[in-house]
């Protein structure tokens, strides 16, 4: 419940789902998926509040002081966009696959 463009996904080592979605205009999301998570598309992308507007730094604003009575589930990590309206920002959360679990000392 909550996603607007979930476009990568994997599962950890843990075993827990991480999803990485395409915001509409202005955040991209990495979030760590629980059963029963809402994770609050429509109303936020990201951290931020998503305003029917929309676009670039125009279509958000900052969360509510009443915030947490509404439940939501927010991202483990987001990108923000830079630039022009309209350029391709896709990817730029989690480039495909999954973070790194190797035992290296990168691994996430």
């Amino acid at each position: 419940l909550g996603f607007n463009n979930p476009h990568t996904f994997c599962f950890s080592q843990r075993g827990e789902l991480i999803v990485g979605e395409a915001g509409r205009d202005n955040v991209e999301e990495i979030n760590n998926v629980t059963a029963g998570g809402n994770y609050g598309w429509s109303l936020r992308e990201g951290t931020f509040v998503h305003l029917d507007s929309g676009g670039l730094l125009l279509g958000i604003a900052p969360l509510p002081a009443n915030d947490s009575l509404y439940g939501l589930t927010y991202p483990v990590a987001q990108v923000g966009h830079e630039g022009q309206e309209g350029a391709g920002y896709v990817g730029q959360a989690i480039a495909g696959g999954c973070p790194i679990e190797n035992s290296s000392p990168l691994d996430g």
